[in-house]
């Protein structure tokens, strides 16, 4: 009896696990050895999000599924601001040639989703590199991924990664549009926890017998 309670113990842990998404900035990829990039799992997206200098990018290779890939591939965005992508299989591992004093320059960095996101039909990864129009129908999830601003000042209150929204159409009362900060989690990522700008706006107010009511309005 204790082998079989032992084995069924062992085999739930084992279908329970789970991976978590993954930030892997470029800088801390050094060429003493190769980064290997824990806890992803096979039909996981990964991308890359840089503006670096594409010879710096050269440089640096993904390894996964048995084939090599170059970052600076990678990091090419097409027109509409979607990024390349390749699926995880078997693992993630990233090696450099680059000297370590320019490895500590890059601004860059990958972005792996679980298998769950990249099989989501209704997620969506942008990498923003200029003006880009997205356009999205019914609930669904978009990632914007920023690249380093290359700016010149001295002013150390500008930000390193922005994006500005203008436009923003929501075109009945039936939709809501909600902005989050960082990336969604493995689960639970339509979560409002994060949220930092919804459209409409809503607040609590309450009616002339004080009575609480929800309202709300849209910012066009």
């Amino acid at each position: 009896m204790k082998v079989s309670f032992s084995f069924i113990v062992s085999f739930f842990i084992l279908v329970n696990i789970h991976a978590d998404p993954q930030i892997v900035n470029l800088r801390e990829c050094l060429s003493s050895s190769v980064t290997t990039v824990n806890n992803v799992e096979d039909g996981a997206s990964l991308y890359v999000a840089s503006n670096d200098d594409p010879g710096m990018l050269n440089n640096i290779q993904v390894i996964t599924g048995g084939q090599t890939y170059k970052i600076s591939d990678l990091a090419v965005v097409n027109p509409d601001g979607t990024p390349q992508k390749i699926t995880v299989n078997g693992g993630v591992q990233i090696s450099t040639t680059n000297a370590d004093g320019v490895t500590y320059t890059l601004t860059g960095f990958i972005y792996i989703t679980t298998t769950q996101q990249a099989q989501d039909q209704t997620f969506g990864v942008y990498v923003i590199t200029g003006n880009h129009h997205v356009d999205l129908t019914g609930q669904s999830t978009t990632v914007i991924l920023n690249t380093q601003l290359k700016v010149s000042t001295d002013d150390e209150d500008q930000p390193q990664k922005t994006t500005y929204v203008q436009n923003l159409m929501v075109p009945d009362g039936k939709n809501f549009c909600n902005f989050h900060w960082g990336i969604p989690a493995a689960v639970g990522w339509m979560d409002d926890f994060n949220t930092f700008f919804m459209n409409p706006f809503m607040w609590n107010t309450t009616d002339n017998s004080g009575n609480p009511e929800n309202a709300g309005m849209y910012v066009l």
